[in-house]
């Protein structure tokens, strides 16, 4: 979440607000579903906030007629070639993507939500390049700069993310602030949180490395070396800790392991109904 974090900070330092950028700082409030003062908000970003939460929140609860019929109302809200809303859903539909080809998971549910975004399309409603450009979001294909970041936030790594944020903002008059706020949604809505036992510090530092895992959803709480490492009931902290982050970063999916002296290992994957 930290990188997240770190992207939200520079786009609201650096990106435009006369798209939809004013509503970057409030990514945390759309997921959780509170109250967004909108006064101050200029009248694109006023006309589009509602259909945004809505589409949120249809995502988390997989309600596809929810996430269709919000989309069909904002797609086209904007100027330019590729209207503010419109660049919103791509970085929304390729955070999604993209996240679930990184992870290696079924694709089957995150297309069928990127399919419901688009049901609606066509040249009547936004721009020919814009639809071309929201279908092949659909499928994780978003211009580089916008790839990069993403690929940037999943990496183990912590380099060279500020310069390509940088560079993604600069990206036309909004286009490139627009794409990171559905980025950012994309990215919080889909990543999922682990636990793993710190028996030692290297054990999950292993697992981050060989399974290409952002740091940012692993022990987000802190592991056993912050918390402590109950003999005995090792399951039951991790499995409390688990659940406790699931429920304060609206986190559908979690998975705990545990690792055995031996070389065996074992691990449960959560979801929250």
């Amino acid at each position: 979440m930290k990188k997240i974090d770190y992207v939200k900070k520079l786009a609201m330092e650096k990106g435009s607000h006369y798209g939809l950028g004013q509503l970057i700082k409030y990514d945390n409030e759309m997921i959780l579903g509170k109250e967004i003062p909108n006064s101050s908000l200029n009248v694109i970003a006023t006309k589009a906030l509602p259909h945004l939460e809505e589409i949120v929140t249809g995502i988390l609860h997989n309600n596809l007629k929810m996430v269709e019929k919000n989309a069909e109302s904002i797609i086209g809200l904007g100027l330019g070639l590729t209207p503010s809303a419109d660049d919103t859903l791509s970085g929304i539909m390729a955070g999604l993507y993209i996240l679930g080809s990184h992870f290696s998971i079924d694709m089957t549910q995150l297309l069928a939500i990127n399919n419901s975004v688009i049901s609606k399309l066509d040249e009547t409603k936004t721009t020919l390049v814009s639809k071309e450009f929201l279908e092949h979001a659909a499928h994780g294909e978003i211009a580089e700069n916008g790839r990069n970041i993403i690929y940037a936030i999943l990496s183990p790594s912590n380099t060279l993310l500020k310069p390509k944020v940088e560079a993604l903002l600069k990206m036309g008059e909004t286009s490139g602030t627009d794409i990171t706020l559905g980025t950012i949604l994309g990215l919080r809505i889909g990543l999922e949180l682990f636990e793993i036992n710190e028996a030692f510090a290297v054990v999950p530092m292993a697992a981050m490395k060989d399974l290409s895992i952002s740091p940012d959803i692993v022990n987000v709480h802190g592991g056993a070396c912050a918390l402590g490492h109950p003999v005995g009931t090792s399951g039951a902290r991790i499995m409390a800790t688990l659940i406790s982050a699931m429920h304060k970063y609206k986190v559908d999916k979690g998975i705990a392991s545990l690792c055995i002296g031996g070389g065996e290992a074992t691990a449960i994957a959560l979801e929250r109904c």
